[in-house]
């Protein structure tokens, strides 16, 4: 297997690996429903992380870019910056920022949405291996069905 390959093989596996806490927490406020504001909780932050760490690889993509060669680096920054700002946003307790446990889920759905289309745009312009945005569709696709199931049991909780 060539070096390119072994790194899509491994970036493809730690991706899905990392939709099984999103469908654990989505599915498990259905199974044990005693406990779903605590499982909806630890999605929340949970969703919150891996969108901040998303941010970070769209920073990664942005350094390299085209734009940054030519000094037009800002706007791929700030694209990359404000996954994480709003992935903070919807940390901030209830007593602070009274916006309710769906919301703030859909909220997230919509990050990933948005940072999935920057990704997108960004790969069309060259950034990144031709696998990323595939990837990416793939994974976030599974991220929103999860958040989405999960809204919807917060709903109801």
């Amino acid at each position: 297997m060539t070096p390119e390959g072994q790194v899509r093989r491994d970036a493809q596996a730690l991706g899905y690996a990392g939709l099984l806490p999103f469908a654990a927490g989505a599915l498990a406020p259905w199974v044990f429903p005693a406990f779903a504001n605590a499982f909806l909780g630890w999605l929340l932050a949970y969703g919150a992380v891996i969108l901040s760490f998303m941010g970070g690889a769209r920073w990664a993509l942005a350094m390299t870019s085209p734009e940054a060669r030519q000094g037009r680096l800002f706007s791929g920054l700030l694209a990359a910056v404000a996954p994480a700002l709003l992935a903070w946003a919807m940390l901030v307790p209830e007593a602070i920022l009274p916006i309710p446990l769906a919301f703030r889920l859909i909220v997230l759905g919509v990050g990933f949405a948005l940072l999935l289309l920057d990704d997108r745009a960004g790969a069309r312009a060259g950034e990144g291996p031709a696998w990323w945005a595939p990837l990416r569709t793939r994974l976030t696709i599974g991220v929103e069905a999860a958040l989405a199931v999960a809204a919807l049991r917060a709903l109801t909780a």
